[in-house]
């Protein structure tokens, strides 16, 4: 099995979603089994979108996804502190993965998804709350 391979893609995802829900166990119970299903798919496509841009070395493209993603979830009510938790545990689970790995592109990633934390604690753009009169 390849790092980031799509086999590798489905293990990680299942397990991060895993940590995830035994962490926040009132999740559960807010989204269900629909919505643990959605945090692997979209675990699966932030995994994917951070494997692209370590082969294509675009730094920048991983940084427009994570704009994008936090714009998608927060329209869906999920809390930025929801957002910052599980990219935690994604970069755990990556820095896990990638001391048993070693290769140039586990390095890699894990390096890019360490930015990306630090981006979303510190640059990412705050949540646009509409304002009603």
């Amino acid at each position: 099995m390849a790092f980031l391979d799509e086999r590798h893609i489905q293990e990680l995802a299942e397990k991060i979603t895993e940590k995830y829900y035994k962490k926040d166990k009132a999740a559960q119970r807010r989204w269900g089994a629909e919505g643990r299903e959605k945090t692997i798919y979209d675990t699966k496509w932030t995994l994917k979108r951070l494997e692209l841009a370590v082969d294509l070395n675009d730094s920048k493209l991983f940084f427009k996804y994570i704009d994008w993603l936090i714009h998608v979830l927060l329209s869906r009510n999920v809390k930025f502190k929801v957002i910052v938790e599980h990219t935690k545990i994604c970069l755990d689970v990556l820095k896990l993965e990638a001391k048993k790995d070693k290769s140039k592109k586990a390095v890699k990633s894990l390096e890019l998804l360490e930015k990306a934390y630090d981006y979303i604690l510190n640059n990412a753009p705050e949540p646009k709350i509409k304002k009603t009169s």
